[in-house]
């Protein structure tokens, strides 16, 4: 399955093409991603604001806010423990997520430039429990995108567990649902 797989870029134009299909970009557009979903997002406004479709540059502009929800910006020890400990697997996003890869160096560090130039706003938070009891998928350093504004928010869950609160009065609900209320 893993050979099927889009890259990034691929998979930005992919999606970019499905929102313009559906006419996004006349209003705000927030985007809410875990994991993987948030350097898919860095990726989609980095195409979106290169690309030469009136459409797609349109979606880039209009996005008014990410909030990242444990996005390994550099990269996670897990890829490097899936790499050594089975043996033949490989995937785009696995290399791509290797600790400091030199591509998601770029990808950042292009989407700390866009923020610095726009009024975006940028919400980050983390995971604090080892995942299956025993890693720590992305730990705060690469959970932080290095945007000025955007402090870390430790979360009390794993990494598969965050995006998913058990009730509307788990932290990661009110602080997300407070912050699309300041906007």
């Amino acid at each position: 399955w893993a050979k099927k797989e889009m890259n990034l870029y691929d998979r930005a134009k992919n999606v970019l093409e499905t929102l313009a299909s559906y006419e996004f970009g006349g209003r705000p557009i927030i985007f809410i991603c875990h994991s993987l979903g948030g350097l898919l997002v860095k990726q989609i406004i980095r195409t979106a604001r290169e690309s030469t479709d009136e459409d797609w540059q349109r979606i880039g502009a209009r996005c008014a806010s990410v909030i990242f929800i444990a996005t390994p910006h550099s990269g996670s020890s897990l890829a490097g423990l899936l790499k050594f400990f089975v043996q033949g697997f490989t995937s785009v996003h696995v290399e791509k997520l290797l600790k400091d890869n030199a591509e998601l160096v770029e990808l950042n560090e292009s989407f700390r430039a866009h923020c610095h130039r726009t009024s975006m706003a940028v919400s980050v938070y983390h995971e604090k429990h080892l995942t299956k009891k025993s890693f720590l998928v992305v730990d705060e350093r690469s959970a932080d995108p290095g945007v000025n504004g955007a402090m870390p928010i430790p979360i009390d869950a794993d990494h598969i567990n965050i995006c998913k609160p058990s009730g509307r009065d788990d932290l990661i609900y009110t602080s997300i649902r407070h912050r699309l209320r300041k906007l």
